[in-house]
């Protein structure tokens, strides 16, 4: 029984850790987004665009429609 809950206590030690990790993974990738479009963008239109935070909400709701759509085949998928 002491193995058991020692196992299911590094476990759940284990999952806190990989959510955390993920976490910062995403914010992370979300910057380097964000910094990659405004720099296409500025070689598109020709001159240098702010990085804002209005630049970044767009980039972030754009991010999270493509992943709300993910979720959405994904779910429709398995159906």
């Amino acid at each position: 029984m002491a193995a058991e809950r020692d196992m299911a206590a590094r476990q759940e030690t284990f999952e806190r850790e990989l959510l955390a990790e993920r976490t910062q993974v995403v914010g992370q990738l979300r910057r380097e987004v964000g910094e990659i479009a405004v720099e296409l963008a500025t070689r598109i239109v020709g001159h240098e665009l702010e990085s804002s935070d209005r630049q970044r909400q767009i980039v972030d709701d754009f991010i999270s429609g493509l992943e709300a759509q993910q979720s959405a085949d994904a779910t429709a998928a398995h159906q």
